[in-house]
């Protein structure tokens, strides 16, 4: 397999870029416009958007045929204002962090396949359009960590209680105002990271974290 390099022509001489200085084309028409990004090593594919606008559906098509096993998928700093629901071909996939993609509102409801998904991260940064996690979400139940920073809904539903194996669920710097009575049947739940949002600043926040360690003794909290 070729490593992860880019040729880049300067003034009739060719220089070989390292991975941290490659960026994704503009648009992504095929696989053949990722593969430089394919790691078979661990299975992963590590896009830096940067520049990236536009996705064309097949990508995820092709790369469930090409590699099955693919278990990791990160593609960052995009202006697309959504993922294909072609994503939900990608079976084998285990970890999933878009990070900073500032127009995505949602996911698409196909995301319920990925139903070997263990971590989710999701990072929207300041200004960026508001993002709500679909109902898919809750019935992601292999996973372990749900992980978001931007959120624009302001409660989750009980449905959340379907993730019987969250470890860690990150909700900083969103728009989350209580949770779901149910949390506090998720007895694997070890962390729960609401700083910078105004659920901490409720006067009910001490008995609803009280509630919670109640019934979960080993949980954590970062407020």
């Amino acid at each position: 397999m070729k490593k992860s390099v880019m040729l880049l022509s300067l003034f009739g001489i060719q220089v070989v870029l390292p991975m941290f200085m490659m960026y994704a084309p503009k648009k992504i028409l095929s696989i053949d416009d990722v593969r430089p990004f394919y790691k078979a090593e661990d299975e992963s594919l590590i896009l830096p958007g940067d520049h990236l606008d536009y996705m064309d559906p097949i990508v995820f098509e092709q790369i469930s045929n090409e590699w099955p096993s693919l278990s990791k998928l990160q593609i960052s700093d995009t202006s697309l204002s959504e993922i294909p629901a072609t994503i939900g071909l990608l079976r084998n996939l285990k970890y999933l962090n878009l990070h900073d993609w500032r127009n995505l509102t949602t996911l698409p409801s196909t995301i319920a396949n990925l139903t070997n998904l263990k971590k989710l991260r999701i990072y929207k940064r300041r200004f960026s359009k508001p993002f709500i996690l679909p109902e898919a979400t809750w019935q992601l139940s292999s996973l372990e960590e749900l992980i978001t920073s931007g959120l624009a809904q302001d409660k989750l539903p009980e449905e959340i209680a379907n993730l019987h194996n969250l470890k860690h669920l990150i909700l900083e710097n969103s728009q989350i105002k209580s949770l779901p009575e149910s949390i506090s049947d998720m007895k694997k739940l070890e962390w729960i990271n609401v700083r910078n949002t105004p659920l901490v600043r409720l006067k009910s926040w001490s008995v609803i974290r009280s509630t919670i360690e109640n019934n979960i003794p080993e949980i954590s909290f970062d407020e």
